[in-house]
């Protein structure tokens, strides 16, 4: 067994599973459909090893099939997965295109190849899944064997869980030579930053609360990244087909204990409520994980070999010292991860038409938001907005507000440029000093009006208005 296929290679678990089977006999070959981050993982290995290559391809594409068809795999690790639970809540269809339809299709044309003699009789499957489609236990009860009914309680886990369903039935009706790995909450390098751990690391580097849903005493159970890696290695080379593989850390901690632990690394002076924020909890937030990893150890020899104690440390050091890391996959996912209640918002102008509109937008999403009308935050006020601006830690400052009545403007073309150009220069100087993104709201008539066609890409091209001096204010940004 030597070619593998990683799919989802550029996620956090497959990426660093790809790093330790450089130190094994395998050629490796990685896809992803980058829908998450163009920062790029495979870069970082590129030149780690002449054995590995990177494809970018969307597992739900017809392209798989003759990618598969062309390298001829002796085994397919399954990574590819929407994974964000805040994500799921609110829209769930890329995690049933992803996870369920992109699964289905890796089955269906890995089966037809074997039908054909295209991959051979050791040809193997690995689902990787999650211990989440096993629902939530009461905080007294046994942790979840191999046998335990899956009762997701959220859109990624039932997602998750009928990917699961459906390689067993292919397994049961084809002889599929599949097997399913689930894990509990993985933890260590590489791990994009909007989960917990690398999440609460940065906002402590950027002096920012940390974000709490409820009251914090969730409890999950954590390994780290290395040990199930070597978890999913033992299941691909010595795993029986059909089965199902659970893996745990031993490590069953709350959020608020894992917030601990960190702020106690990096803060040691200091107390937790200095860096946590408590917000609403997540719908249907469930209440604990928890792995029997008796079957691994029975059966494969397997067993976590680094202590949560040891491995947090060496993980809060990582990200510290590749922060550069972080902030770059930040900048690229900032937009798109999702509306999520963590989220803290400032909003100037809110009581114009578009603000008025953000205010229902944000309260029908359960958004931490402050609403600020031009009574209470005068833009062209410099006092005003230092004060709006540094009154809270915000993630995002939208700017609804504006001079727009035309005909005023013409007459009084000095105040359409107070609140237009001077009072955008205020905010976007004090946004080159803080983390948060900058969100501002312009207009078509910045355009001349001139032209017969649509104005596309050329905008280099087009005369600006005087009182919108549009330059400038991009390069603030």
């Amino acid at each position: 067994m030597n070619r593998l296929l990683i799919t989802g290679g550029n996620g956090f678990i497959a990426f660093n599973f790809i790093k330790m089977m450089f130190k094994s006999d395998y050629e490796i070959v990685s896809i992803d459909d980058l829908s998450l981050s163009k920062y790029l993982n495979h870069e970082t290995i590129n030149s780690m090893s002449d054995k590995f290559e990177f494809i970018e391809c969307d597992i739900t594409s017809n392209d798989i099939i003759e990618l598969i068809k062309k390298y001829k795999f002796d085994a397919i690790i399954n990574f590819a997965a929407e994974s964000h639970v805040d994500k799921s809540i609110h829209s769930s269809n890329k995690f049933v295109d992803t996870n369920i339809r992109g699964t289905n299709n890796l089955l269906t044309c890995c089966n037809d190849l074997i039908e054909k003699g295209v991959l051979s009789n050791d040809f193997r499957f690995i689902q990787v899944s999650t211990d989440e489609v096993y629902g939530s236990l009461s905080k007294t009860a046994p942790a979840f064997t191999e046998s335990s009914i899956l009762k997701p309680t959220n859109p990624y886990s039932a997602t998750k869980a009928s990917a699961d369903l459906i390689c067993m039935s292919y397994f049961k009706t084809h002889h599929f030579p599949v097997m399913i790995t689930r894990c509990s909450n993985n933890y260590g390098p590489y791990q994009y930053p909007e989960k917990l751990i690398p999440l609460a690391i940065n906002k402590i580097v950027n002096n920012k609360k940390i974000p709490i849903y409820g009251n914090g005493q969730q409890i999950r159970d954590w390994i780290y990244v290395e040990d199930h890696c070597l978890g999913i290695k033992k299941v691909l080379e010595q795993g029986r087909l059909g089965e199902v593989y659970n893996f745990g850390g031993n490590s069953e901690l709350t959020n608020l204990q894992i917030i601990e632990n960190i702020i106690h690394i990096m803060k040691p002076n200091d107390t937790i409520s200095q860096h946590v924020e408590h917000v609403d909890d997540r719908p249907g937030h469930d209440t604990r994980y928890a792995i029997n990893a008796e079957k691994v150890l029975n059966e494969l020899g397997w067993k976590p070999s680094h202590k949560f104690s040891n491995a947090i440390d060496e993980t809060v050091n990582w990200y510290i010292n590749n922060n550069e890391w972080s902030q770059n996959i930040l900048k690229q996912i900032s937009i798109k991860i999702g509306w999520r209640s963590n989220i803290n918002i400032l909003l100037l102008g809110s009581h114009g038409q578009l603000g008025q509109s953000f205010c229902e937008l944000f309260k029908k999403n359960n958004l931490n938001f402050t609403a600020l009308s031009k009574e209470d935050c005068d833009v062209t006020n410099t006092n005003d907005i230092t004060r709006a601006l540094t009154s809270n830690n915000y993630d995002f400052i939208i700017n609804a507000s504006a001079y727009t009545n035309v005909s005023n403007a013409e007459i009084n073309p000095d105040i359409a440029y107070k609140v237009n150009d001077v009072a955008i220069k205020n905010i976007a100087s004090f946004m080159n000093k803080n983390s948060s993104v900058f969100i501002h709201f312009s207009t078509d008539y910045v355009f001349d009006g001139k032209r017969s066609h649509h104005i596309l890409k050329k905008i280099q091209e087009i005369q600006l208005m005087n009182m919108a001096n549009l330059n400038l204010m991009v390069k603030y940004i």
